[in-house]
């Protein structure tokens, strides 16, 4: 994703940094305006998502994916600092918007589409922008966060969900398992030979 970032059209970098660092669906960074983001507090609020019916004259929105999908993220510094860049150098639509084209327009899924696959040309790769959400599913998991935890992140309906998704990510939990209680029992073995030498 890094490579990708590098290679797709400055104005859309902000976008590809976002989505993997959310893990945000497409539709919903679309929709991200700046209202949405609270910088004192390090959180994106997920409430709603640009609608189909949207176009570059008439912005709408419509509610998320599922119930579940209305979430509040907590958010790292990286990610701050890369909206406020993007504003700074970009600006936003009049509605708030954070991504435009670069004559302003709401960015919409075929404009992103179009950049992206150049992108991904480039540089030799095939994804789509759904891939960023693999992506910061992937690096919470390898930081070991929890599905459960995961879900509410993702905004997901269940666990289940999100377990048969990603749950092979996970590792081998067999020898988790093992590590844990070696780790925690271990000692106590080399006490109870202490105490008990013959």
């Amino acid at each position: 994703m890094l490579a990708l970032r590098e290679a797709i059209s400055p104005g859309y970098r902000a976008f590809v940094t976002v989505g993997a660092g959310t893990g945000m669906r497409r539709s919903e960074l679309l929709g991200l305006t700046l209202d949405r983001v609270a910088f004192d507090f390090a959180r994106i609020r997920v409430d709603r998502q640009l609608s189909r019916m949207s176009r570059s004259d008439a912005v709408s929105f419509g509610p998320p994916k599922t119930e579940s999908s209305t979430r509040v993220i907590p958010v790292a510094a990286v990610i701050l600092d890369a909206i406020r860049h993007h504003e700074a150098t970009y600006g936003h639509h009049q509605t708030g918007l954070l991504f435009t084209t670069e004559s302003g327009s709401p960015l919409t899924p075929s404009t992103l589409h179009a950049a992206w696959q150049s992108a991904a040309q480039m540089i030799g790769v095939q994804a789509t922008p759904h891939d960023l959400r693999h992506y910061f599913a992937s690096v919470q998991i390898r930081g070991g966060q929890s599905i459960k935890v995961l879900q509410a992140l993702l905004g997901n309906k269940s666990a289940v969900e999100t377990w048969d998704t990603y749950g092979h990510l996970m590792g081998d939990e067999d020898d988790r398992s093992r590590s844990v209680i070696e780790d925690v029992l271990e000692n106590l073995g080399h006490s109870m030979a202490t105490v008990n030498p013959g």
